[in-house]
């Protein structure tokens, strides 16, 4: 019996681009056009978790019936199309699939890296205008002065990381953070 828990860890996205679906992002989830029927209007799914789901013809799977569904083959052939041979994965596979985990698993801390600079900055700046906002005096204004500086910054590092930034700027960051730090 093939064990098909390694094959469904594989990501199932690339495997429906290379079927010639045109994927894109809609929130935590990609949508297209299902390759299992005629549509104008996308109605098929590829969610987080690495299953599929057509909300037009009802079709719905894991990344082995994605390919039986499409190729209109059988399980053993989706199998080997998948890069299972003689019922074990082949070095090929077993290697993508470490390749994708390893992937998933910096994109993960990427993610939780920007994610916390978000949160940090966006507190600083919350702050630091509370305390301004409390300024009465002169002598206040003298000895939190500074204060004002690094509110303009952090409000910057806010709209960096939140609004402006391109990920592969913010992906060598936190590299270079994560580098400094080991």
């Amino acid at each position: 019996m093939i064990n098909t828990a390694e094959i469904k860890t594989l990501d199932l996205l690339p495997i429906v681009e290379a079927a010639g679906v045109q994927m894109r992002k809609s929130g935590s989830k990609w949508v297209g056009c299902c390759p299992m029927h005629d549509e104008k209007t996308g109605s098929f799914f590829v969610f987080p978790d690495n299953h599929f789901k057509c909300f037009g013809c009802q079709e719905s799977g894991d990344i082995i019936d994605f390919v039986r569904k499409t190729q209109g083959i059988g399980f053993m052939e989706a199998c080997n199309y998948l890069g299972i041979e003689n019922r074990r994965p082949t070095p090929k596979l077993l290697e993508t699939i470490r390749t994708q985990q390893k992937k998933k698993a910096v994109k993960e801390a990427f993610e939780h890296w920007r994610d916390g600079k978000i949160d940090e900055y966006a507190t600083l700046y919350r702050c630091s205008s509370r305390v301004l906002h409390g300024i009465k005096t002169l002598s206040d204004l003298e000895r939190m002065g500074d204060l004002y500086h690094a509110k303009q910054k952090w409000q910057r590092l806010y709209h960096l990381f939140y609004l402006e930034a391109d990920k592969a700027t913010l992906f060598k960051m936190f590299q270079q953070e994560a580098h400094n730090n080991s």
